[in-house]
């Protein structure tokens, strides 16, 4: 018994230091960028704090003065983790040129006080440029249209492209947002999304589309696209000057019914195949001299114009002639589609020799737009079929018939007997059991100031090692990019890391001034247009959803645009 209350003890005493690490908040302040004479600089504050403390927003002070702070967003580490990072906004006054200080800022996170180091910053002797309004100069133009490329009275199968234009001759931060034709629901989305950029009277166009394909019948009614947020510009500094009001734009509500097919005149063979002028054949791709539980391949093939991507099979297990004759794979056939043409390859077994050809098929579909149905036939095949020889019957039964034994036999069959178990006697006791052991006495009370000692060690080290993690230098493009590849392709850190690496560059080389601008600002020249080219087919990956084509050969090309740009 001491040594176990011995044993936790010491695990108390490691475990202590441990959770004084697992729960530190860390601060730090930075200013974004070179200050210019005579004009604000701006900083950002980050605190990386659990989620259960809460920041004092009053609370920020610069060296014993107090300094207004503005919220800028909130960061998880982790979906896993409890640990944040929020960021602030800060601006001091105007400082003369020449290399500056910034003061240790101090915050109080869940009762307690936490400050930053204090760190260095430049302000360089550049004229601030010319006053320019809060606000774009030009109206704001923000559109928002529905896109619809077919009929939208649908039957079931039939497929039609719906989607939004986006029109704009500004940079807009959106605060709702809200494309439901997109999200398609009670609809079969077809692919992924289609985008397309491109310029139209002075204003920039951005189209999004979807492949949609009716399901069940029934009226489908979508609210009207809503965008809506604040338009911007950035001025030569990288800094956005935002409009004074909000831009909003609503597109048309669409209402999309999709219409059940007549019950008048439908032929049993229908299971929804639709289409306008279709041809129908069956052809045998093995040969038609068969022994009795041979495998024969059957290729169905559907030509016209109509939904081919979507056909389905005409149902062959169910028509006169097949059922009880022959024994179709329980495998699904193989399709194969073209651009005018559909083929599903059928596998299946002659039960017996009584058949002397494959019977003529039927296949049935709808035409939407005579609203009738048609029905076409196949011909028949003519097949020999040779009767099972002595001795093969009981193993061909068995591929045919495929038998199955009594579930309650194969459980008895399969019972297991476990090995016997051997239980150990007790130990007995010995004289040195009632003794007390080596470290079961009052003389370890002695080893406690030792362990004191300890931990106040582990704190100093503790505090010495977070003062030099926050000793951080800024880091270069070359770091963002080694991170991007480092977090895998696929993720939304990833693409905000390559976009930041790249801009980066271009500020290291001296062709903008900041990384913050927006892609569609650079010049389509020299580096900045091959910037502009490739995060832009970034972009329309993304949209498309064709995330999966992030592979070995897109780091091969972003690396090599990553060296040519140095």
């Amino acid at each position: 018994m001491v040594k176990k209350q011995w044993t936790l003890t010491l695990l108390l005493l490691l475990i202590l230091p441990l959770s004084l690490f697992c729960q530190e908040v860390k601060v730090t302040a930075e200013i974004d960028e070179d200050g210019v004479v005579e004009m604000p600089i701006k900083g950002s504050i980050t605190v990386t704090h659990d989620q259960s403390l809460e920041v004092d927003m009053d609370s920020f002070r610069l060296d014993d003065d107090p300094i207004k702070v503005e919220f800028l967003k909130e960061v998880r580490l982790s979906s896993r983790s409890t640990l944040i990072i929020s960021i602030y906004n800060f601006h001091l006054d105007a400082q003369p040129v020449g290399l500056q200080v910034l003061p240790e800022i101090s915050v109080t996170v869940g009762g307690k006080v936490y400050s930053s180091i204090s760190s260095t910053y430049k302000v360089v002797d550049r004229a601030p440029p010319p006053s320019k309004p809060t606000k774009p100069s030009a109206a704001v133009v923000l559109k928002l249209e529905t896109i619809v490329d077919g009929d939208i009275t649908l039957y079931p199968g039939q497929r039609i492209t719906v989607g939004y234009r986006f029109l704009f001759n500004y940079s807009v931060d959106l605060v709702e947002e809200n494309i439901p034709l997109l999200e398609a629901k009670g609809f079969r989305k077809i692919g992924g999304k289609e985008t397309r950029d491109f310029t139209k009277d002075s204003l920039n166009v951005f189209e999004a589309t979807q492949v949609i394909q009716a399901i069940e019948p029934g009226e489908y009614s979508f609210e009207p696209g809503i965008l809506a947020g604040r338009a911007y510009r950035t001025d030569r500094l990288g800094r956005k000057e935002y409009a004074k009001t909000e831009s909003r734009a609503e597109s048309q509500p669409l209402t999309i019914q999709v219409l059940p097919f007549p019950e008048e005149g439908k032929p049993t063979s229908f299971n929804g195949a639709v289409g306008e002028t279709l041809k129908f054949s069956a052809s045998l791709l093995t040969s038609n001299e068969v022994t009795a539980g041979d495998k024969m391949e059957l290729l169905l093939t559907i030509e016209g114009n109509g939904e081919l991507a979507g056909m389905p099979m005409p149902e062959v297990c169910c028509q006169p002639g097949y059922s009880g004759f022959f024994r179709l794979s329980d495998l699904p056939p193989v399709e194969e589609v073209s651009e005018m043409k559909k083929t599903f390859s059928v596998e299946m077994r002659p039960l017996n020799a009584l058949m002397a050809e494959l019977p003529s098929l039927e296949f049935s579909y709808f035409n939407p737009e005579s609203k009738k149905y048609t029905t076409l036939r196949s011909i028949s095949i003519p097949i020999t079929v040779t009767p099972l020889k002595r001795g093969a019957v009981d193993e061909r039964r068995h591929v045919l018939m495929e038998p199955k034994r009594d579930l309650e036999e194969r459980a008895d069959e399969e019972v297991l007997q476990p090995e016997p178990i051997e239980i150990e006697g007790n130990v007995p006791l010995t004289s040195a059991d009632l003794e007390n052991l080596t470290f079961g006495t009052w003389w370890v009370l002695l080893f406690i100031p030792f362990g004191i000692v300890a931990i106040l060690l582990q704190i100093n080290m503790r505090d010495y090692i977070i003062k030099r993690q926050q000793r951080v230098t800024p880091k270069r493009s070359k770091n963002f990019f080694q991170e991007a590849f480092e977090e895998g392709s696929g993720s939304p850190r990833f693409f905000q890391l390559i976009h930041h690496a790249f801009l980066l560059r271009l500020v290291e080389r001296g062709d903008i001034l900041s990384a913050e601008i927006p892609i569609h600002q650079l010049s389509e020249k020299g580096a900045q247009g091959k910037v502009r080219a490739f995060l832009h087919h970034i972009e329309e990956k993304r949209f498309s959803g064709k995330e999966e084509e992030f592979g070995e050969k897109f780091f091969k090309e972003a690396k090599m645009l990553f060296r040519e740009i140095k």
